[in-house]
């Protein structure tokens, strides 16, 4: 979901901004995790890869939805949800 949320917020993204946007935030995505989840997102149709390690949002509906409701507060939320669920 925050890798969602964030390409929603940034329109398009890479590895190295997911990575970076994350890190800010207190959280260390590791690679295989980070391609498994991409892998999943593209697959269900939620990112699109057009370029080469490039994402964004195949529907602009989701997007907007997204940008809509305080996409900060929603990814910080997600966030702390992963971080108790690693304890």
């Amino acid at each position: 979901m925050s890798v969602t949320v964030l390409t929603a917020m940034l329109e398009q993204l890479d590895r190295k901004t997911i990575n970076q946007s994350l890190n800010e935030r207190g959280v260390n995505l590791s690679r295989d995790r980070l391609d498994s989840t991409l892998k999943f997102l593209v697959q269900f149709g939620v990112l699109k890869e057009f370029a080469p390690g490039q994402y964004k949002m195949a529907s602009s509906y989701l997007s907007k939805a997204i940008n809509t409701r305080e996409p900060e507060s929603l990814l910080d939320s997600e966030l702390a949800k992963g971080k108790v669920n690693e304890v």
